[in-house]
This record gives C-alpha cells, sequence and structure tokens, in this order.
C-alpha cells in the first residue's frame, strides 16, 4: 500500500484526533466542536492557515500579517528542540520539593521528637540520603513526567516523545484555533497509546491549575523534578500558574503530622462530652440565628479601614469574630457574640488570645472551633458554650463534615450550614491591600507586606508564604492574592454552589476578593438604620438553646461500631507494612516497583473508616516519594544497594510508626473506654 499524500495524511490525523478527543478528552472536544460551530456560522474570522510547503513540512501563515509562525522547516524546528531537552535535572525543571539538608545536631533533634509534633522525624534521614545521592551535575536515568507549554503545530512533541519516551505529558496551549491546526500534524491519538495526555488548551486559569493538579497527582512520585519545554511563542502566564500549582500543593502546606491533630483530637472531645455541630445542613432551612444580620468579623486590612463603622453599629449585628480579631476588637470595645477559631498548633494557637489586656474579654462568648482545635484554647472559654465542628473526619457519621483552608472559609461554611439568612462579611479581604501589599490588618500577628511587583515573573524555587497571584477584586477589576487566598476563595466559592440556598444573602463589604454569589456591598450602603438593636444577653440565651438543638455530645451505637472498625483496619494495615519489611531486589528499577507495591497496599482502602488514615499517608508519600524515587533515577548513583537498604528501612520504619501512633491513640483515647 502506498503512502498517503501530505494532505490525505493531515485529514487522517485530524479524523483520529477527533475520535480520540471524543472518547477521552470531552473537555476539549467540546471546545474543538464549539469552535467549528462558530466558524462554519461566520461567529469567528479564522486568524491562519495551514499551508504545506514545497520543502515537504507545514507552517501556519498569519492572515492578517502575512507572517508565518515557523518562517522555517518545522520539521528542523522539531529536531532542535530534540536536542535541547535533556536529562540534566537543573536545566528547564521545576523543582518541586523543599531542597533542605540536615545536620548531626538536627537530625537528632528530630529523631528525638514525636511523630505526631514533628513530620521532619520521618522525612530528614531520607531527605539527607536522597541529597548525598546526586553528583555536582545530576542527570536522570529516565524522564517519566513532561510538560510542553506552546504547541505550534506539534511537531516538536512527537520528536521529544520519540527522544524521552515520557509515560505522562501535559500540552498547554492558550490558542484553540492554532491547536486546532496543529491536529492536522500531530497526531495525538497515536502518542496516546504509549502515554497519558493532559490538555489545557484556552482555559481559564482555573481551569488550568485543575488540569494541572491532576497532572501532578498523577504518578506523584515522579514528580521531584519536571522537565518541560516553552516554546518562544508561549506566554509566561501558564509556566507561572503551573509553578504556584505546585507550590500550593496540600502536602507541602499541610505535613502530614498535621493529619494526626485534625483526626486524633476529635476523639478526646468525643470521649469528654463536648458540643459537637451537626454540619449535615439538613435543617438549613431552619435559621439558628432567627433572621437577625450576622457580621463575619475577619483580619483582613478592611477591618482597620471599618473599625469605627463596626463600632458604631455593633449591637446592631450578631458579631462573629475570627479569633485573629480579638485584641482590636477589644481596644474598641467590641465584644463578639461567637468566637471562631481553626489553627490546630499549640504554639500559635493562643498568640492573639494572650494579647488581651483583660482575659475575661472573651468568658461569656460563644466558641464555634475546628475539631483539631488545641485544648488549652477551649479552656478558655466555657464548656457548654462550646461547638465543635468536624473538620475532614466523619466520627459523627450523620453530621457531616467541613472542608475549609482558613478560619475565615470555615465561619462562612459553619454559618451556611446552620441556616443563617443574612451574612455580612468585614475583613474577608482574602487579598493584599492595593496599596500597602499588607495581607492583614496592622495588628494581626502575621502581617506581612509582599512585594505585588513581581507578580508576573516566573520563579524557580519553592514560596508559598511570598508567591502571589492575580484575582478578580470586589470593587476593584483586579487585586493580588496569596496562594492561601487563593485556595480559601476557591473553597468558598465550591462551597456556596454547593450549599449555599436563595434565601441566604452574602454581603462583601471588603475592598478585597469578589467572592461568587456575594454581594458587593459599600459599608455606607448597608442599611443599619432598618436593624433592631439586639439585646446581647438575651441572644446569648436564644443562640444556646438552638445551637443545643444542633449538636450532639456522645456517639451513637452505630458511631462506636465504626470506631471499632477503625481499629481492626489499622491492624490489618500494619500486618500489611509487615509483609513489605525486606528489599526484594537491590536493583534500583526493580526496587520502584517493590515501593509502587507498598503504596498501593496503605493507600488501597479510602472507605469512611480508612479516611484518616488514607489522608495522612497521601500526605507522607506525596512528600517523600518523590525523593526516593529521583535518587533511584540518578545516574551517578553507586553501590544501590547500600542505599536501597536504608532507605527502605526508614520507609517502612516510618509508615509503621505512622499506623502504630494512630492505634494507640485510637485505643487511648477511645477503644479502652468502649471496649474494655
Amino acid at each position: 500500500m502506498s503512502a498517503l499524500s501530505p494532505e490525505n495524511q493531515a485529514i487522517q490525523n485530524y479524523h483520529d484526533n477527533i475520535a480520540y478527543f471524543e472518547e477521552h478528552q470531552p473537555r476539549l472536544f467540546k471546545q474543538l466542536m464549539d469552535f467549528e460551530t462558530a466558524l462554519d456560522k461566520g461567529f469567528y474570522a479564522e486568524k491562519y492557515a495551514l499551508e504545506y510547503k514545497d520543502e515537504g513540512y507545514f507552517d501556519v501563515k498569519e492572515l492578517e500579517s502575512g507572517k508565518y509562525f515557523y518562517d522555517a522547516n518545522s520539521h528542523k524546528y522539531a529536531d532542535k528542540v530534540k536536542k535541547i531537552v535533556n536529562f540534566k535535572k537543573e536545566e528547564s525543571t521545576f523543582k518541586t520539593f523543599y531542597d533542605f539538608y540536615f545536620s548531626d545536631e538536627e537530625l537528632e533533634a528530630h529523631a528525638k521528637n514525636s511523630i505526631e509534633d514533628d513530620p521532619y522525624h520521618a522525612y530528614s534521614k531520607i531527605m539527607n540520603l536522597a541529597k548525598e545521592a546526586q553528583s555536582d551535575n545530576p542527570q536522570m536515568k529516565e524522564i517519566k513526567k513532561f510538560i510542553f507549554f506552546g504547541v505550534g503545530l506539534g511537531t516538536h512533541i512527537e520528536t521529544v516523545d520519540a527522544k524521552i519516551k515520557a509515560e505522562t505529558y501535559l500540552i498547554v496551549e492558550d490558542d484553540l484555533e492554532l491547536f486546532r491546526l496543529s491536529m492536522f500534524v500531530t497526531n495525538y491519538a497515536v502518542l496516546a497509546k504509549s502515554a497519558k495526555l493532559f490538555f489545557s488548551v484556552f482555559e481559564e486559569e482555573e481551569i488550568a491549575r485543575v488540569i494541572f493538579d491532576n497532572f501532578l497527582e498523577k504518578s506523584f512520585y515522579y514528580n521531584h523534578y519536571l522537565k518541560y519545554f516553552q516554546m518562544q511563542s508561549a506566554s509566561d502566564t501558564n509556566v507561572k500558574a503551573m509553578h504556584t500549582t505546585i507550590t500550593g500543593q496540600n502536602h507541602l502546606i499541610f505535613l502530614f503530622s498535621a493529619y494526626f491533630k485534625v483526626y486524633l483530637r476529635a476523639l478526646n472531645y468525643l470521649k469528654n462530652g463536648y458540643n459537637f455541630l451537626d454540619m449535615s445542613g439538613k435543617d438549613i432551612q431552619e435559621d439558628t440565628f432567627d433572621g437577625k444580620p450576622i457580621m463575619i468579623v475577619a483580619a483582613g486590612p478592611s477591618l482597620s479601614k471599618n473599625l469605627d463603622w463596626l463600632e458604631k453599629n455593633r449591637d446592631r449585628f450578631v458579631v462573629v469574630a475570627l479569633s485573629a480579631t480579638l485584641s482590636v476588637l477589644e481596644k474598641h470595645g467590641i465584644k463578639p457574640d461567637i468566637v471562631t477559631h481553626l489553627d490546630p498548633f499549640e504554639k500559635t494557637c493562643m498568640v492573639h488570645l494572650d494579647k488581651l489586656k483583660d482575659q475575661d474579654f472573651v468568658k461569656d462568648c460563644l466558641l464555634f472551633c475546628g475539631s483539631q482545635t488545641p485544648q488549652i484554647l477551649l479552656d478558655r472559654f466555657d464548656k457548654e458554650k462550646i461547638f465543635i465542628t468536624q473538620v475532614n473526619l466523619t466520627y459523627k457519621k450523620s453530621f457531616d463534615y467541613i472542608d475549609p483552608i482558613c478560619v475565615g472559609s470555615s465561619t462562612y461554611m459553619t454559618l451556611i450550614k446552620l441556616g443563617a439568612r443574612e451574612v455580612y462579611t468585614l475583613g474577608l479581604d482574602l487579598a493584599l491591600d492595593s496599596q500597602t501589599g499588607m495581607s492583614h490588618n496592622s495588628e494581626h500577628a502575621y502581617n506581612r507586606a509582599l512585594d505585588t511587583s513581581k507578580v508576573d515573573e516566573v520563579e524557580d524555587t519553592l514560596g508559598y508564604l511570598t508567591a502571589t497571584v492575580k484575582i478578580k477584586g470586589n470593587f476593584q477589576e483586579q487585586m493580588q492574592a496569596t496562594l492561601t487566598f487563593n485556595k480559601s476563595i476557591n473553597a468558598i466559592n465550591n462551597f456556596t454552589k454547593a450549599y449555599k440556598q436563595e434565601f441566604q444573602h452574602i454581603y462583601n463589604l471588603n475592598d478585597g476578593a469578589y467572592l461568587e454569589d456575594f454581594e458587593p456591598t459599600r459599608v455606607a450602603d448597608v442599611a443599619v438604620d432598618a436593624f433592631e438593636l439586639l439585646d446581647k444577653h438575651a441572644l446569648q440565651a436564644t443562640l444556646l438553646k438552638a445551637l443545643a438543638k444542633k449538636s450532639e455530645n456522645e456517639m451513637s451505637e452505630e458511631e462506636l461500631d465504626s470506631m471499632k472498625r477503625r481499629h481492626a483496619y489499622v491492624k490489618e494495615l500494619i500486618q500489611k507494612i509487615e509483609a513489605h519489611q525486606y528489599p526484594k531486589s537491590f536493583n534500583a528499577k526493580m526496587y520502584q516497583s517493590q515501593l509502587l507495591g507498598l503504596t498501593l497496599d496503605i493507600l488501597d482502602e479510602y472507605d469512611s473508616e480508612a479516611w484518616d488514615l488514607h489522608n495522612t499517608y497521601l500526605s507522607y508519600l506525596n512528600f517523600i516519594l518523590p525523593f526516593v524515587f529521583d535518587m533511584l533515577n540518578t545516574v551517578s548513583l553507586h553501590n544501590e544497594k547500600r542505599y536501597i537498604k536504608k532507605v527502605h528501612a526508614l520507609l517502612v520504619g516510618n509508615a509503621l510508626e505512622i499506623a502504630k501512633h494512630y492505634e494507640k491513640e485510637i485505643e487511648g483515647f477511645f477503644l479502652e473506654e468502649v471496649m474494655g
């Protein structure tokens, strides 16, 4: 059979790609079909034309200017890119890890600490081993994952794949019309037979980040160094978005030991009869606050600008204040009705309460707090006035849970689930002050000014606390947000779509981030004169009675049975891990297969009883396995047996220590009482 002509091969490529996208990339397929419809109906005028040159290659002509995209042989360009792409770890890579090396004194200190309190108890020795295995100019044996920023006609994608044969590719292109033309030249359907493909084509940044997250989750253990190629025509916007997506991954922010606090501290509160709030929302039609306007007071820059107004109108709202605002509110005589708190860390949770001049300032306040809140903070409030929400756990099975990023988002979520009708937010900026770059009001313990001029720069190091992104503003067209703020914005928006009812109205009074379905409202436009003055003593009695109906302070028989199943599950998991106690091979490639088997055994279960440990291990493994897989993938690694023996003993030892600590805590906090 004779080969197809270039024109017929191009048509065949297009049909192959359309069929592949329809079956395996439905979102991209719909975008392409919508574009085709726009062309057919004359809604869109083509900018480009695909031309086949006499020299035997395709190029793209820009119709308005007459200029060519490559203006050279696109096959030669592809060969040039193939030569540029190399296996060096320090060239054209995203470093997705914290590049630490620990001294002997530091290693000893971490070893003495509890695995619950110090994640580097489990990380530090493996990180040092991985560092020691690197040469001065380390190279990879294989490239497992690769990113293309910019497609053109895609010829370089095929040549690079022929060289590296990666298992997973992320293909990013901003121009949908140009990508459509690439479908005539590059057969993505053929490429997909040997690799998993992720596409981000003509996407809004929020959607692109979701796709980037999905790419990172796939075979996460190969993420240590992520190689990429950026076409000259591709903007830095997507490169920056990928960097901030990497930097904002949960396992780099909430290290696995934090999950112990989230999952295990709640057992003590259940055992000791604390009130747990029902977050199922099944009674959302029943307003816990009886239609009264609620003011969420957060610690953003907008709070400082409106304190006088809040002081004047404090008795017209149910004041729900984040704990970080208490010292500011005390100075202005604004006593909250409800205090909210989320911070799980004993070292930092009391920073703002300890700044109070009168420690009785919060004595009569109600407390809404997350299930991971330290006991030391709860002790500042009357027990009967404390109401705990389950955060990412399901001990009270019918009560559901919330999944907040920060205390501002958890406060909003809690109020919505409790049926609040009219909610105003002040200080919930979730953005940097456009004039000063400040992240919070001036008295917040962790307020800082960030350099907003670098928002478009592509960085090569992880900087979660300093990196910023552009967001839509509430009153301004555009603002800047930290990665934490951006995560909180997304969490609030997703929650709003899922749970907020039409009868619930949320007013955004802040010169900060725009929040979906929040009504942008200037403080001066709030009709406070129409609000009645509230009797705060009567209000508290009413709230206590209403909240008592929506809370429980003990576990049902079904919930006790669930805890017994958790106990049985962790015992079974310990046995699974112990089965991997010794390496089955000292060959780096074969040993990686055993590690994947260990990972699958650990993460295999994901039902409600395995949820706690699954998420704890997922954080641990996402952080540490890339160090190990990269070490094993290093060309200069000598004496593989020595490194494998050491790292395996540490990995299995840590995995067992996590499981046994969890087992001990369940038995100590709960099972001894109910089973003994």
